[in-house]
């Protein structure tokens, strides 16, 4: 009998323990942070930077504190995995959206050839993670991927071809070169080397060293030659057909890497005014 007493005491001790509600506390909702753009900011030729944008929500009634974020930036072979933390202390009312922002530099390949490559691609395949932590302990990832465009070289065009027949025995023609600078950013150019061919006999050769060209700009040479019957062989053909072809040659030197370049063409010689 007392045996029986026993078991059904315990019973009713492991029933009042359940009825009196040991409850569970309820695990607060996370803070939500997404990606929201990853944005190229090339400065220079030897570096492209990216700002990511992070929008951060918080869903609570109460306000917390961002403590820092921590980042990972895969370049793949370009530059590897870029890493950094950033301290933060920004404070995010209960139920607020707010954007955070932060820079990684990507340094571009020191190697001539891995840089040419890049350039040419004019695309830099990368992927931003990272962790957002917060003053409770919590921690929130994200994760996204892009593309980063590369900054584009300076270029070295033929802009105009002007040519003038004066009399039988006299043409004039000009050529207006420019070096041209696309990118958003200053870019120091160590020299341009060019050589002028006019029915592939050289008329023209200059070497000009150091510039600075502001983003957004460009550099004009203009060239002009006189060529004269009896000092130019070709000239009585140019003249029949009515066309020259010109040829123009050269390099743009800079500190990462030499361009190249050569423009082929032709200009139609007009009738002097006076025939």
């Amino acid at each position: 009998m007392r045996t029986v007493i026993q078991k059904i005491s315990a019973f009713l001790f492991c029933a009042a323990l359940a009825c009196s509600g040991v409850q569970k506390t309820k695990a607060p909702d996370p803070i939500l942070v997404r990606v929201d753009r990853l944005i190229p900011k090339s400065e220079n030729l030897d570096a492209v930077k990216a700002t990511v944008r992070l929008v951060v929500e918080n869903p609570r009634d109460d306000k917390i504190q961002i403590l820092k974020i921590d980042h990972a930036l895969d370049t793949g072979a370009v530059a590897g995995v870029i890493r950094g933390s950033i301290p933060s202390g920004g404070i995010l009312e209960g139920r607020q959206r707010a954007e955070l922002e932060f820079d990684v530099r990507v340094p571009l390949p020191d190697d001539p050839g891995s840089f040419a490559a890049l350039i040419q691609k004019g695309s830099l395949p990368s992927e931003i993670s990272g962790m957002v932590h917060f003053s409770d302990g919590t921690s929130t990832g994200f994760r996204r991927g892009g593309e980063l465009v590369t900054p584009t070289l300076p270029s070295f065009v033929v802009h105009e071809a002007q040519a003038a027949l004066y009399g039988e025995g006299r043409l004039e023609v000009v050529l207006f070169l420019r070096l041209i600078n696309d990118n958003g950013f200053s870019v120091t150019v160590q020299g341009v080397e060019y050589q002028v061919f006019l029915e592939d006999v050289e008329t023209k050769s200059e070497q000009v060293l150091g510039m600075t060209l502001v983003g957004g700009s460009a550099q004009e040479f203009e060239v002009s030659t006189t060529l004269r019957a009896g000092q130019f062989a070709p000239l009585p053909a140019v003249l029949k057909q009515e066309l020259i072809h010109y040829r123009v040659v050269g390099v743009v030197s800079l500190s990462q890497i030499d361009r190249p370049f050569e423009h082929h063409g032709e200009i139609s010689i007009p009738k002097p005014a006076d025939s």
